[in-house]
C-alpha cells in the first residue's frame, strides 16, 4: 500500500515537471494571452479520456503564415492536434512529435509531398492536405506512418504518384483522392490493379475517387472495402470486378446510358446505391435490381432523362425486403406500374418530387402507400400541381379509347356538320326565283344582247 502511495506521488511529480517543460516548449509556438498577436498560434490543453493524459491542441489557422515562419520543428510536449490550415505554406514543415495524432494542412499552397515529409510524426493518425496545389507525391512521402488511419488528398492537382506510395500505411482505413482531375494521367492508374500499383492496404474501408477523369478502374475482389465513391468520372459501365465486401457505392454523374442486370449481378452485398445526376441514363431494364436483395437505400435523383423504369426492375417476384429509401426526385418518369406495389409498400421514405407524373388509373395504387411521396400531378390538366396525397381515387381516371380514336371522331363530326350546313343552305334558297330566271334567259329576254345599226330607210332619200 505504501509503495502504491509512493508511486502515485512520483507520477504526480513527473507530470508537474513535464508541464513545466511543456510551458517552455509552448513558448516557441504559443504566447501568453497578453502577448498574443495576429501571427501567433492559439494553444489549449485538456485531459484526454479515458486516462486523463494531457492533450495540447495548437491552432495556427488563418494567420497568413509561410512555411519558414514556424520557429522550430519540435512541437510542444503532449501535442495532440496541429491545425495549420488557411495559410500560405509552400511545403509542409518537417515537424517532430511523438504524440501528435491529427495534422490539418488544408487550404495552403503546398506543391508536393517530398520523401520523409512526416517521418518524425510516427504517432500520426489523421492527415489532411486537401485544397492545395499538390502535383507530385514521392514514393517515400508517408514513410513511418504505421498508425495513420485517415488520409485526405482531395482537391489537388495530383498527376504523378510514386510506386507503392501507400505501402507504408498498414493501418489506413480511409483514403480520399477526389477532385484530382489529372489523376487519370498517372501511369498505370487505370490499367493496373489500383491496390497493387500503389500499395493500398487490403484493410482499407473507404475509398473516394470522385472527379478524377477515370475511364476505367480495377479493384481486387479480396479487398475489404465497404464504401466506394466513383462520382463524376467518365465510366461508361460499372467495373466488372469489385470487392465482395462492398456495402456502399456512389456511381453518380457517370455516362451510363442504361442499367441492366449484368451491371449489378455481382453486387449482392450492396446496402446503399446512388445513381444521381446522370445525364445519359434513360432506362432501368428488367431484373436490373433483382440481385440487390440487401439494398436499403437507392437513389436516381436528378436523372433528367430517365424516362423508363421496367415494371420488373426488381424481378417478377421481388425478394428485397430491406429497401427503405427510394428517390426518383427530378427524373423524367411519368408513371409506375402496379407490379411495383410490393416494393413500394415496404418503403419508409420515397421521393417523387419534381417528376412529370401522369395521374391516371395506372397510378391509383399510389394512394395505398402510407408514406408521403411529395409527388405532384402534371397531367391531366384539371389536376396539374395537385399533390398525390390530395387527389381522390375517383380522379385517377383513364380514357376508354386511344387518343387517335377521339381525333377521328372529332374530324368525322366536323365533316358531317359541314355537309349538313351546306344542305340546309341549299334547301333554304327560294325555288320560284330560280325558275323565273331560267325563263327570262333567251332571245326574248329583256336582257338579251342588242345590236345598234343605222336605219337604212331613213337614209335612202339621199
Amino acid at each position: 500500500m505504501i509503495r502504491l502511495y509512493l508511486l502515485t506521488i512520483l507520477f504526480i511529480i513527473s507530470v508537474s515537471v513535464n508541464f513545466a517543460e511543456e510551458d517552455v516548449l509552448l513558448a516557441s509556438l504559443c504566447h501568453p494571452t497578453e502577448y498574443r498577436s495576429r501571427n501567433t498560434c492559439d494553444c489549449s490543453s485538456e485531459n484526454e479520456s479515458p486516462w486523463g493524459v494531457p492533450a495540447v491542441k495548437i491552432d495556427c489557422s488563418f494567420k497568413n503564415l509561410k512555411s519558414k515562419d514556424f520557429p522550430g520543428d519540435v512541437l510542444p510536449l503532449y501535442s495532440n492536434t496541429l491545425d495549420i490550415s488557411w495559410n500560405t505554406l509552400e511545403y509542409v514543415p518537417s515537424f517532430e512529435s511523438d504524440s501528435l495524432k491529427i495534422l490539418n494542412a488544408m487550404h495552403n499552397n503546398i506543391l508536393e509531398l517530398v520523401e520523409n515529409n512526416f517521418q518524425h510524426l510516427t504517432m500520426l493518425q489523421e492527415l489532411y492536405v486537401s485544397w492545395n496545389a499538390i502535383q507530385t507525391i514521392s514514393s517515400n512521402a508517408f514513410e513511418d506512418l504505421k498508425y495513420l488511419q485517415v488520409l485526405d488528398l482531395s482537391h489537388n492537382n495530383v498527376k504523378q504518384i510514386g510506386f507503392n506510395v501507400f505501402g507504408f500505411l498498414p493501418s489506413l482505413n480511409k483514403l480520399d483522392m477526389s477532385w484530382n482531375r489529372q489523376l487519370n494521367n498517372s501511369s498505370d492508374l487505370q490499367a493496373a490493379d489500383f491496390y497493387l500499383q500503389f500499395g493500398v492496404c487490403l484493410k482499407l474501408a473507404t475509398l473516394k475517387l470522385d472527379k478524377c477523369g477515370l475511364k476505367e478502374i480495377n479493384l481486387p475482389e479480396k479487398a475489404l472495402l465497404t464504401s466506394l465513391s466513383l462520382r463524376d468520372n467518365e465510366l461508361e459501365r460499372i467495373p466488372s470486378v469489385l470487392p465482395l465486401t462492398l456495402k456502399e457505392l456512389d456511381f453518380s454523374g457517370n455516362p451510363l446510358s442504361s442499367l441492366s442486370e449484368s451491371h449489378t449481378k455481382k453486387l449482392t452485398g450492396l446496402e446503399i446505391l446512388f445513381f444521381e445526376d446522370m445525364p445519359s441514363l434513360t432506362t432501368v431494364e428488367m431484373n436490373s435490381l433483382t440481385h440487390l436483395t440487401k439494398l436499403r437505400a437507392l437513389s436516381f435523383q436528378n436523372c433528367r432523362h430517365l424516362s423508363s423504369f421496367h415494371e420488373f426492375a426488381f424481378g417478377e417476384q421481388p425478394t428485397n425486403r430491406s429497401l427503405e429509401v427510394l428517390s426518383f426526385r427530378g427524373s423524367a418518369l411519368r408513371s409506375f406500374n402496379e407490379t411495383l406495389l410490393p416494393v413500394f409498400q415496404q418503403l419508409k421514405e420515397i421521393d417523387l418530387n419534381g417528376m412529370p407524373l401522369k395521374c391516371d388509373c395506372d397510378m391509383v395504387w399510389i394512394k395505398e402507400l402510407k408514406v408521403d411521396t411529395n409527388g405532384r400531378c402534371i397531367t391531366p390538366s384539371r389536376l396539374r400541381g395537385v399533390k398525390l396525397t390530395k387527389v381522390q381515387k375517383k380522379d385517377f381516371s383513364c380514357d376508354r379509347w386511344p387518343k387517335w380514336v377521339y381525333a377521328c371522331l372529332i374530324l368525322l363530326t366536323l365533316i358531317l356538320c359541314t355537309a349538313g350546313i351546306s344542305l340546309v343552305v341549299i334547301g333554304l334558297r327560294p325555288k320560284s326565283n330560280r325558275v323565273s330566271m331560267r325563263r327570262k334567259i333567251g332571245s326574248n329576254s329583256p336582257y338579251a344582247r342588242v345590236t345598234i345599226e343605222p336605219n337604212r330607210q331613213d337614209n335612202s332619200y339621199y
